[in-house]
């Protein structure tokens, strides 16, 4: 669990960032659902970075690769 779910802030953001969906619900509905799960549990909010700002951090660093 701590390994997965310490990349779904960045995976999130990944999909903020890019406007597409990494993890589909329809196609992966438990591993979606699990997901949701992690994120929204007491102990990982308080420590899990906002998807916001990793979104922001992805757009700057996709632009200096492809500038």
């Amino acid at each position: 669990d701590i390994a997965l779910g310490g990349l779904s802030a960045i995976i999130k953001g990944a999909e903020k960032a890019t406007d597409s969906v990494l993890i589909d619900p329809d196609k992966m509905p438990l591993f979606s659902a699990w997901m949701d799960r992690f994120c929204k549990s007491d102990g990982v909010k308080e420590v899990m970075p906002d998807p916001t700002k990793q979104a922001e951090s992805i757009s700057i660093w996709r632009a200096n690769i492809w500038v």
